[in-house]
This record gives structure tokens, C-alpha cells and sequence, in this order.
């Protein structure tokens, strides 16, 4: 079984990640509350598909970055891989270019993000950082 490819960034500033509330107009997780990410395009490498995303859904550009995981998902019986990046320092002011809103989460409130496999990024981000 092939997974299609996506990306997704955690955006962090003193420990709180940027996760989007999903437009009612989208026709991907209507209203649910992710990390921002997105579709690797064909022959696109996922550190590529993150820069071009975090472009277009937030108007910034990584600078201090580093890979974090790769997590399987299945959503609507499709079946993905998530390659996830963390970022802690961009230039540029944060902007909502797709999703209804942008929020900020902190380790007490991971049980907002809709999706497991967020919360489980968000984990091993929290992990990583408090060894």
C-alpha cells in the first residue's frame, strides 16, 4: 500500500505550538484544529514542501528548523506518512493565508489537536526539548 506523502510544521515559540482551526469551506477536516502542513508535491523533498508551506499557509520563512519524525496516519480510509519539522526561529510576521484561525497550544491543552498523530508530534517535541 503506497501512503501519499505530507508535511507539517510545528511553529513554536516558549514551549506553545501554532495550530490552524480548518475553514468551514475546506473539504479536508472541516473545523478540525491541526498542526498546518500540507501535500508534498511530486519530486519534492519534504524539507522543500515545508519551506513552500509554511510560505503559503503562514506567510514565514524558517529559518532555525530541524526534522523531527515521521508518523503513518490514515484519514477518511486514505492512508498518508507525515513528515514533521520543528520551527523555532522565521522571518517574516505570522499571517492566516488558509485556515479559519490560528491558535496557539501549550503542552496543557495537546487534547485540542483533533488528530492523534499531532498529538504524538507534539510529544515527541516536548520529549526532545525537556531531556
Amino acid at each position: 500500500m503506497k501512503r501519499k506523502p505530507l508535511v507539517a510544521l510545528l511553529v513554536v515559540k516558549n514551549k506553545s505550538i501554532l495550530a490552524e482551526i480548518r475553514k468551514s469551506t475546506d473539504n479536508f477536516g472541516v473545523g478540525a484544529i491541526w498542526i498546518p502542513g500540507g501535500h508534498i508535491e511530486e519530486d519534492e523533498e519534504p524539507e522543500k514542501a515545508m519551506l513552500r508551506e509554511a510560505k503559503e499557509e503562514m506567510a514565514i520563512s524558517p529559518i532555525k528548523y530541524y526534522y523531527l519524525c515521521k508518523l503513518p496516519w490514515e484519514k477518511d480510509g486514505k492512508h498518508y506518512t507525515i513528515d514533521y519539522f520543528v520551527c523555532v526561529e522565521w522571518k517574516g510576521e505570522i499571517k492566516n493565508n488558509e485556515a479559519s484561525e490560528l491558535i496557539w497550544l501549550d503542552e496543557k491543552q495537546i487534547d485540542k489537536l483533533d488528530e492523534n498523530v499531532d498529538r504524538i508530534a507534539f510529544k515527541k517535541y516536548l520529549e526532545k526539548i525537556n531531556a
